[in-house]
C-alpha cells in the first residue's frame, strides 16, 4: 500500500478531520463538498485525499482527471470527477465480488 495513503489512514485514526484540514489547507472544504455530492465517504474519501496528494496536479488538473470536460476546470470539478470515479469503481468491484461468490447482486453499503 502506498505510504502516503497509509499515513493519511493512520492520522485519521488518531485525530479528527482537522489533520486533513491541515494537510490540504483551503482545498479541504472544496474537496469535502465534492466528495459529499458524490457520496464519497469513509475509506473512499481517504482514497480521494491520497489521490490529490499523489497527483499534486497544476490548477485545472489537481486530481489528474483527463476527461475533456474536466481538464482545465477547477478543483471542485476535478475532485467531483475523481470522487464519482472512486465510488463507481467501488460499486462495480463489490457487485463483481458478490457475483463471483454466487450471491445475489445487492446494493453496496455506503
Amino acid at each position: 500500500m502506498n505510504t502516503l495513503l497509509q499515513s493519511i489512514m493512520l492520522l485519521s485514526l488518531f485525530t479528527p478531520q482537522t489533520t486533513a484540514e491541515v494537510l490540504f489547507g483551503s482545498e479541504y472544504k472544496v474537496i469535502k463538498q465534492a466528495a459529499d455530492r458524490n457520496q464519497c465517504y469513509g475509506d473512499d474519501f481517504i482514497i480521494l485525499l491520497a489521490i490529490r496528494k499523489a497527483e499534486n496536479g497544476r490548477k485545472g488538473l489537481e486530481f489528474g482527471v483527463m476527461h475533456p470536460r474536466a481538464i482545465d476546470t477547477n478543483l471542485d470539478i476535478q475532485a467531483g470527477w475523481c470522487a464519482a470515479t472512486i465510488v463507481k469503481n467501488r460499486v462495480r468491484w463489490e457487485r463483481r465480488l458478490y457475483w463471483r461468490a454466487g450471491e445475489p447482486a445487492r446494493a453496496p453499503s455506503p
